[in-house]
């Protein structure tokens, strides 16, 4: 039983792309493939950084969980079997072509594209230590799936020069629980 189900998946998914993104040699210094290496925002919010209009900061890829679904009939012991959440990975470009390829290493990470053979995210219980992977806190009664993957140019391209640097990849994270009741409250 996770106390905070969300949090959990969205460090899951953000290990597992990080993972991913150093082992491709994006968060290296210096970088394969950028003149600077990639800063990873797991508290990135995104409203923020718009209405401010100041810079942000090249090679910064944000996490941002959406609208986390209702998940009472989960709570309540009623045997849901899996949940959808809206993830989005917002990416800040040194330039436009930068942020296009981190954009499809992402996309290729989620899809089981690239280092993998598998669409699906170990989930893993942030909670205890030490922190994961090194600790035996991989979850067995549930795992995701990345599903509905996307990258796109971010709307309003015509202002500020950052944002014709900044690609989104959205997608889907269903988490199913293969066992128990699907209690995660």
């Amino acid at each position: 039983m996770i106390r905070w189900p969300t949090r959990a998946l969205k460090a899951s998914v953000g290990l597992h792309v990080v993972t991913g993104l150093t082992s491709l040699g994006w968060m290296t210094d210096p970088p394969g493939f950028a003149q600077n290496p990639i800063h990873f925002d797991d508290d990135h919010d995104v409203e923020k950084i718009v209405a401010g209009g100041g810079p942000q900061v090249v090679n910064t890829v944000g996490l941002t969980v959406g609208d986390v679904p209702d998940a009472a009939a989960q709570e309540l012991g009623g045997g849901l079997s899996s949940i959808n959440y809206p993830v989005f990975f917002d990416i800040y470009g040194e330039d436009r072509s930068t942020a296009l390829n981190i954009g499809d290493d992402i996309v290729g990470i989620l899809q089981g594209a690239v280092l993998s053979t598998s669409r699906y995210i170990p989930l893993y219980d942030f909670s205890l230590t030490p922190a994961p992977p090194a600790s035996s806190a991989l979850l067995t009664d549930q795992t995701c799936e990345a599903r509905l993957i996307e990258a796109k140019w971010a709307s309003g391209t015509q202002q500020a020069e950052w944002r014709r640097r900044w690609r989104i990849v959205t997608f889907t994270a269903t988490v199913y629980f293969v066992g128990g009741t699907g209690d995660t409250s």
